[in-house]
C-alpha cells in the first residue's frame, strides 16, 4: 500500500452503500413532505456521520482510551445502540400519545352515537 492509505474493506463498502441509500431515502421522504426540514437535517447528519465513520474509523481513536473502549468498531456499536434506544423511547412515547388521542376520539364518538340513539 502507498503511504498511510488503507484499502476500504467489504464491510466499510456495505456501510457506505447503506449510508448513501438511507440519505437518498430521507431525501425522497423530504420531497414527498413525509419529513419536515428539521427531520431531514437530523437524519442527514446521522447518515453523513455514519458514512464518515465507515470511511475514517481511525478518527475515533482519540476517544478510545479515555472511554476505555478497545476498538473503533466497538465505540461505533455502543453509540449506535444508544441512538437506537433513544429513538425507540421517542417512538414509544409518540405511539402512547397517539393511542390516548385515538381512545379519546373513539370515546367521544361512542358517547355522541349513544346520545343520538337515545334522543330519537
Amino acid at each position: 500500500m502507498e503511504g498511510d492509505q488503507e484499502m476500504i474493506t467489504g464491510i466499510q463498502l456495505l456501510e457506505i452503500i447503506f449510508g448513501i441509500s438511507m440519505l437518498y431515502f430521507a431525501y425522497i421522504s423530504y420531497k414527498r413532505d413525509e419529513l419536515s426540514k428539521i427531520d431531514f437535517i437530523v437524519w442527514g447528519l446521522i447518515f453523513f456521520g455514519f458514512i464518515y465513520a465507515a470511511i475514517f474509523p481511525e478518527s475515533f481513536n482519540i476517544l478510545l482510551q479515555p472511554l476505555h473502549v478497545g476498538r473503533p468498531l466497538d465505540l461505533i456499536t455502543i453509540i449506535g445502540f444508544m441512538i437506537i434506544f433513544g429513538i425507540m423511547l421517542y417512538i414509544h412515547s409518540i405511539t402512547r400519545k397517539n393511542q390516548r388521542k385515538i381512545e379519546a376520539i373513539v370515546k367521544k364518538l361512542a358517547i355522541d352515537e349513544f346520545n343520538d340513539k337515545n334522543d330519537q
